[in-house]
């Protein structure tokens, strides 16, 4: 992500995949596990460290105007698009 993402993007992804930011996150990545894993982290706080380091949300994500997906998996965006398409 090269010019990052704002915590008003952020909330939007958050509501449109009807997920809690935990959700988000690529708990596997070094910079969580060194800094944060096993913290007692709150939902805004959460939303900063998305903002202040991108890498650690989860990808793919697809959103359309109401509603959104993670596709990790390729049978969850093809469904997630054919849905769309209605």
């Amino acid at each position: 992500m090269k010019n990052g993402i704002s915590k008003k993007e952020i909330e939007s992804i958050i509501k449109k995949l009807k997920i809690k930011p935990k959700s988000l996150l690529r708990t596997q990545e070094k910079i969580w596990k060194e800094l944060y894993k096993n913290k007692d982290i709150g939902k805004k706080e959460l939303i900063d460290i998305l903002c202040e380091y991108p890498h650690l949300i989860e990808r793919p994500i697809i959103v359309d105007q109401d509603s959104g997906v993670i596709g990790r998996q390729i049978e969850t965006l093809k469904s997630f698009i054919e849905n769309s398409k209605s």
